[in-house]
């Protein structure tokens, strides 16, 4: 979304704060799905769940909405412009260059996002930051299933 970084107060800061909203409203987004997702497999591994074949569905959704979510973080977190991560790095480089880059960003967007069409440059990256997080938020719920075969 574009932000017009004129109407901060400090504007390398203030561009970095913004920025950091896309990639952490979707790692929220994906804890969330996460939990809902282990309470649905929780329903269902207690038989109180609709169909088998209903259940295996919400539960693919709901993992794929999760890893998207959790991949769509990592890529935005990428110190690349126009993405999220490089107007979070933009923060800590020195006015000149910041502004330097800044008046580029298209070409070099354009440049990163071809690269990344064509070539598989930036996907085992991607990937074992993705799983590493995955990892954490999936032992981060693990409470999850015990709490409901405490309830039920």
């Amino acid at each position: 979304m574009p932000i017009n970084p004129n109407n901060f107060k400090k504007p390398k800061r203030d561009m970095a704060l913004s920025a950091m909203a896309g990639p952490a409203s979707n790692l929220l987004l994906a804890l969330f799905v996460l939990v809902i997702y282990r309470v649905v497999l929780g329903f269902a591994a207690f038989g109180t769940l609709w169909q088998y074949s209903a259940t295996e569905t919400v539960l693919d959704i709901l993992w794929i909405v999760y890893s998207t979510n959790i991949m769509l973080a990592v890529f935005n977190l990428l110190p690349v412009p126009p993405l999220d991560g490089w107007k979070m790095m933009g923060a800590v480089l020195p006015g000149r260059t910041y502004w330097k880059i800044i008046s580029k960003e298209r070409e070099i967007g354009m440049i990163f996002m071809l690269l990344i069409l064509f070539t598989p440059v930036i996907d085992l990256p991607i990937s074992f930051v993705g799983n590493a997080i995955s990892d954490l938020f999936v032992s981060a719920t693990a409470f999850v299933p015990r709490l409901m075969q405490a309830i039920l």
